[in-house]
Formats: C-alpha cells, sequence, structure tokens
C-alpha cells in the first residue's frame, strides 16, 4: 500500500510541476546496464550486462534548474556461480536472473553550464517479467552430466520497485547528450519478505534532445 501511495505521488507531483514550468524538452535515449543484486544473496554473485531504452523529458524553470521525467524499459538481475567438489566429483552451477522493468525516473536537474548538469531524485519501477536460466554440470569418475532450464519467477518478486537515482549529463550543441547515472534499489524486490535483495544498476547512455 504504502510503495502505491508513493507511485501516485509520483505522478501528482508530475503534473504539478508540468503546470509551473518554462519550458519542456524532451527526446530519447538508449544505453547499457551494468546490473546487480544486493543483500541476502547466496553464491558467488556478478554483474549482468542488459540494456535500457526510452523517452525523456525535462520541465525547465529557469536556465539552471529543471525537473526530468523519464520512462524506460530497464534490464537488470545478476549472474552466480558456484562451485564444489569432494570425493572425485566436481558440481559447478550457473544462473542468470533476468528482470525487466518499466522504470520512471524523477529527478532534479541542475545545469552547471549549457552543456554539463547533474540530476538526482526517486525512481519507480513496475515489473515486467522475470526468469531464471539455471544450468548445472557434474563431473564423477570422467563421465559428465549437464542439466539446464528456464523457469518464470514473477510469482516471487514484488511488482513495484523503488530506487534512488544520482547521475551527470553532457550535452553537445547538436542536441546529442551523454550521461552515466547509478540506480541505488530502496525497497527488497522479494515478496515474501524472507529475504533482503534490492536492485542496482549503472547506466551508461546516449540520447537526442529534439527541441
Amino acid at each position: 500500500m504504502k510503495k502505491h501511495c508513493l507511485l501516485v505521488f509520483v505522478l501528482a507531483l508530475f503534473s504539478l510541476t508540468a503546470m509551473q514550468a518554462q519550458e519542456f524538452v524532451f527526446g530519447a535515449k538508449a544505453g547499457v546496464n551494468l546490473a546487480s543484486l544486493s543483500g541476502d544473496i547466496e553464491g558467488d554473485s556478478k554483474s549482468r550486462l542488459a540494456f535500457h531504452l526510452g523517452g525523456v523529458g525535462e520541465f525547465k524553470f529557469s536556465d539552471a534548474f529543471g525537473l526530468q521525467a523519464e520512462l524506460l524499459y530497464s534490464g537488470t538481475g545478476a549472474k552466480f556461480e558456484e562451485s564444489e567438489s569432494f570425493d572425485g566429483e566436481t558440481f559447478t552451477a550457473e544462473a542468470t536472473t533476468r528482470l525487466s522493468y518499466l522504470s520512471v525516473p524523477l529527478l532534479g536537474r541542475y545545469h552547471i553550464n549549457d552543456n554539463f548538469s547533474l540530476e538526482a531524485g526517486p525512481q519507480v519501477s513496475i515489473l515486467i517479467s522475470a526468469e531464471e536460466e539455471y544450468s548445472e554440470t557434474i563431473t564423477f569418475d570422467g563421465e559428465t552430466e549437464s542439466f539446464s532450464e528456464t523457469v518464470d519467477i514473477s510469482d516471487g518478486l514484488n511488482t513495484l520497485d523503488v530506487g534512488f537515482a544520482a547521475g551527470a549529463t553532457f550535452t553537445l550543441p547538436q542536441g546529442i547528450f551523454f550521461s552515466a547515472r547509478y540506480v541505488v534499489g530502496l525497497t527488497s524486490i522479494d515478496t515474501f519478505g524472507e529475504a533482503d535483495v534490492k536492485n542496482n544498476v549503472f547506466q551508461l547512455s546516449a540520447g537526442y534532445q529534439f527541441n
């Protein structure tokens, strides 16, 4: 309930900001995600490479200050590895968690000059899909057996995820821009509440402003 109230608050703030803005600038962006999961994680966790894309709009109140809202498709998740050896038997397991979100960052933006800006603010994300690809290999007496499967894990995850984003953007006079951003998860994605697992993602983006 608290998360849904937060989403309503963000949308209300977005509408109020639109009425107060002096200028609106919009564009599109795409880039790569270096995603990871933190918290109650078993095994050796590694980052997963994914991507994001979507639209960007900024309500500018002055030359220095604005509020930027985005609507992004964004991939997160992580990779896991585990390996054990005992009595001549070797066991190796690998898993890749693939999460897809529709994310809405709402960022305050400070323009240091015409080219460089800093931004920070909350991000609300809605889970679109979640799956885990798992494979294991067992070697014993020179013989190897392998097993793999992909399962839907969306029932075990919260639909709504809340994070905090902070980053910087460099914009060329032609409207092309480049940005770097880190989003840290503030809420656990585990729907049962037994584990505290949070999304974290570092994003590198390139985009274009249409006006």
